[in-house]
């Protein structure tokens, strides 16, 4: 069963993880991130070389110049035939090598993307990748920092968080450190959780992390769900339901539409379902 990490306070969550405020220590860290991976996305496997290879001949435009090679050597104009085919493997291998190098030119990029954290180790501040973050690792955040994990948070001194991409809010969330009772709530009113892929605006504080970030990639609804049956419906009236001047009776307003007054639950989600709340 998953655990609601935003309703149980702070000295709970540590003690989960066997840490305290002062962070893990070299030994353990290295352990749990034998145990548990990297904190990376879980993502498909790309392409490889034979399959990028294949597609080039699949394309719609090589496929017609196959399919006039075919009648040329049947007509037996072996001059057009072998002119066809070298265009073939021409365009073949010109695609080819595009995608191959824009496929390592992207791995590379994403290598390079990879933010520096500062994280209390051994009783002392360091900087170290945030794919090495493990559960337990005691994470110090501050205005420009981009969260590097869902973390729980620990302290907040005036912590705002941009969280457009995940809720839809354009304003920045102000976060606590409370515990928040309710464990049925939707992740943009989880004020004491940050989130991997949003951005500190203001303020500073320390946060946990509850466990490392693999995603599973599935529809992403549920928190739209959530957000459409908390908000309001406001109603429309239509006109002719108004009593005219002279009418002996009015007729009842009748509803034609509703929407909901969050922008929120009319968001959509970027990413997948997370596994790690």
């Amino acid at each position: 069963m998953a655990i609601h990490w935003h309703t149980l306070s702070a000295d709970s969550v540590l003690r989960h993880w066997s840490s305290s405020e002062a962070g893990l220590v070299a030994t353990e860290a290295a352990e749990r991130l034998r145990t548990h991976g990297f904190n990376t996305l879980t993502e498909r496997l790309g392409k490889g070389p034979l399959a990028m290879l294949w597609d080039q001949f699949t394309e719609t435009m090589v496929l017609i110049l196959i399919a006039a090679g075919v009648i040329s050597a049947f007509l037996g104009k072996g001059t057009e035939t072998a002119a066809i085919l070298a265009i073939v493997m021409l365009f073949a291998v010109l695609g080819f090598v595009q995608e191959y190098r824009a496929e390592r030119a992207m791995a590379a990029l994403k290598q390079l993307a990879v933010p520096v954290v500062r994280v209390r180790r051994d009783e002392e501040l360091r900087e170290m990748s945030a794919r090495e973050l493990v559960p337990g690792d005691i994470v110090l955040l501050e205005a420009g920092s981009a969260v590097p994990a869902d973390l729980r948070l620990l302290e907040s001194a005036g912590l705002r968080i941009q969280e457009a991409a995940l809720t839809g809010e354009s304003e920045p969330v102000e976060k606590t450190a409370d515990a928040i009772p309710e464990a049925e709530l939707p992740l943009g009113d989880r004020r004491n959780m940050a989130y991997l892929g949003t951005s500190v605006t203001y303020g500073r504080g320390s946060a946990v992390v509850p466990r490392s970030c693999q995603w599973r990639v599935s529809a992403y609804s549920g928190f739209r769900r959530a957000r459409s049956r908390a908000a309001l419906p406001v109603s429309t009236v239509r006109p002719s339901s108004i009593a005219q001047p002279g009418s002996s009776a009015t007729t009842a307003p009748s509803r034609t539409s509703t929407r909901p007054t969050s922008l929120i639950s009319r968001a959509s989600v970027i990413g997948g379902q997370r596994t790690c709340m």
